[in-house]
């Protein structure tokens, strides 16, 4: 029976490969590979998970994934874990997602906090939620709410070398040297696409207009921020950049900016936390949902 059952899959897999060539055992072999792969990290989470609770017995050790897809929760996320776990003796074991949203600002954490190979860890924190075991778990939704008002309590957490900022050329060594920046980042469906999940989270850019140049007259620099934004805004200052619509874009200057600029006015964006790791005031206009003001 049960190598009648072998033979007719083998002739099955045999019929197949022979009709479709090449193609077919390529894609074969490939899910053959992915699959033992996955038994393979699943008995390794199974022995690190054995692990967990012998090592549970003597220190508390918990596991969490810091996101690192998106850089507003990156930003924040990470600055509150640090200042969370300043004088915290639990062991933890962190983790990332495969995407880096920012690759400059990832680099600077990398260098307070330790991250763990996800393509291992991955299948332990999974196997953990699945069993419902709470007590290993260090992370949750609101991992980005500073609930305990630790950012107002403490100074920044990183810093950017000033080693790092000589290697900028001149025209943007000197939008980060102006005396008083304001930012302006205002959400637009640009970037992710028109969604009506996420529509009413947008807004013009163009309504700001009399703000920017009410600034300007105060002797405010101002950027405007993003990385993909709809709208031109044409103001004939010289006191005025839009960064978003320029090809200065890129992931050490957003941080740059954030870390040079006197305050922050934004719609609800990534950028705006980056600004508060570096506490900046940030004012928040059009904004929802109002989750995030436990912060």
């Amino acid at each position: 029976m049960i190598i009648n059952l072998i033979t007719n899959e083998f002739n099955k897999h045999y019929h197949q490969i022979q009709n479709g060539g090449f193609i077919i055992f390529y894609q074969k072999i490939t899910n053959f590979f992915l699959k033992f792969y996955k038994i393979i990290f699943f008995l390794i989470a199974i022995f690190l998970l054995f692990l967990f609770f012998l090592i549970s017995i003597f220190k508390n050790i918990k596991i969490g994934k810091l996101r690192t897809d998106k850089i507003g929760e990156f930003a924040i996320r990470a600055e509150i874990y640090l200042l969370k776990n300043k004088r915290n003796k639990d062991l933890h074991i962190i983790f990332k997602d495969k995407k880096i949203c920012n690759s400059f600002l990832f680099n600077l954490y990398k260098k307070k906090i330790f991250f763990f190979p996800n393509i291992i860890f991955q299948e332990l924190y999974g196997l953990i939620i699945f069993l419902n075991l709470n007590k290993f778990i260090y992370n949750g939704p609101n991992d980005n709410i500073d609930t305990n008002f630790l950012l107002k309590k403490s100074k920044p957490q990183i810093s950017i070398p000033i080693k790092l900022k000589q290697n900028l050329n001149e025209f943007q060594k000197k939008i980060i040297s102006q005396k008083k920046i304001a930012c302006i980042n205002i959400r637009d469906n640009f970037y992710y696409g028109k969604s009506l999940m996420s529509e009413y989270r947008n807004a013009d850019i163009r309504y700001c207009t009399k703000a920017i140049k009410y600034l300007i007259k105060k002797g405010y620099f101002v950027i405007r921020m993003g990385r993909h934004t709809k709208n031109k805004l044409k103001i004939n200052s010289k006191f005025f950049f839009d960064y978003s619509q320029s090809n200065l874009k890129n992931d050490a200057m957003d941080v740059f900016i954030a870390e040079a600029c006197s305050f922050c006015i934004t719609s609800g964006s990534g950028f705006d936390s980056v600004c508060r790791i570096f506490r900046k005031p940030t004012l928040f206009i059009n904004l929802l949902p109002y989750v995030g003001f436990g912060s």
